[in-house]
């Protein structure tokens, strides 16, 4: 049974009252080099998730000390685990060790940030007995303050964020992303429709690494075994392919860097716009927080975390 239930009610209703402590919401989420948005992620919903279970494929960015630092700040329930297996794996993984106790799952990436609405909202379906949520996701990226231009790319394809530990949720051969069965009659399925009542923002917002490999990680993730993104990266990724038709080898790093943000920076306004909140939705909180302490870009440093004792 499908349900359209429009999550804009819960903004007009005062603050349920209601404690999560009977429930236990897990959240799962795999991340990679995220250390820019991963504690802003969390801040966004660590007032009613009981557990993160974060599986970190090793990088070489500071995302596990900014995870370390966030459990202590806010004395957080978390299962760490630094692991190589694929992204859909991870999510299966989690899955697995929690099984025996989780009562909800929340599907939350490293740069995904919630609505505060959601608390709410994840209440209502509860209430409703919903098994299953899909919602429409917002696209940030460069960072706060900008989106793509391409409007067809603002607003991303629903995607599950929610759902009941049932016996017959599966993964399907292709993706990454959980799916219910149908057939079975006990489901009803919660979905915000297109392009409306976004629950969270997917912000792309990467230290220079993450970016320059990102392009290729679908396609790595979804066709290639045998070799690691780096290796893929390295055969196919344009930018590296550019490297070696634009960049002498006697050229200093300086000079190399300069050369390559000219052709990166080239195409910045080309393909993004300033996120505009009237036309869209209004930023999260704590979004707007971070855009009020001059922090755009999130966490680009370990000096950088001082601004999370105000979200």
């Amino acid at each position: 049974m499908d349900m359209n239930i429009d999550s804009s009610e819960s903004l007009s209703e005062p603050l349920f009252k209601m404690s999560f402590d009977k429930y236990k919401i897990v959240c799962i989420m795999p991340v990679w080099e995220e250390q820019n948005m991963i504690s802003i992620s969390i801040a966004s919903t660590k007032d009613f998730v009981y557990q993160y279970i974060i599986l970190l494929k090793s990088g070489f960015d500071k995302t596990k000390e900014v995870i370390q630092h966030v459990e202590k700040l806010w004395n957080l329930n978390i299962i760490f685990i630094e692991t190589d297996i694929k992204l859909r794996k991870c999510r299966e993984y989690a899955i697995e060790i929690s099984k025996e106790y989780a009562d909800y799952y929340l599907i939350q990436d490293g740069d995904e940030i919630y609505y505060p609405y959601v608390k709410d909202t994840i209440y209502k379906l509860i209430q409703e007995e919903i098994t299953f949520g899909l919602t429409s996701i917002l696209l940030l990226e460069k960072d706060f303050l900008h989106t793509r231009i391409d409007e067809n790319q603002v607003w991303l394809v629903q995607h599950p964020f929610f759902f009941k530990n049932t016996e017959d949720i599966y993964f399907p051969e292709i993706g990454d992303v959980p799916h219910y069965d149908p057939n079975q009659p006990y489901h009803k399925i919660y979905y915000t429709g297109e392009r409306m009542n976004p629950m969270k923002i997917d912000a792309k917002i990467k230290n220079f690494r993450r970016c320059f490999l990102r392009e290729v990680f679908t396609p790595w993730h979804d066709h290639c075994d045998s070799l690691t993104i780096e290796e893929y990266a390295d055969k196919y990724h344009h930018t590296v392919l550019w490297y070696r038709n634009n960049i002498d080898s006697q050229l200093t790093l300086d000079e190399i860097i300069e050369r390559y943000e000219k052709h990166e920076n080239g195409q910045y306004y080309k393909w993004f716009q300033m996120y505009d909140e009237e036309k869209y939705e209004k930023y999260p909180d704590v979004i707007r927080k971070c855009i009020q302490h001059g922090k755009i870009r999130g966490i680009e440093t370990l000096d950088d975390l001082y601004v999370l004792k105000y979200l």
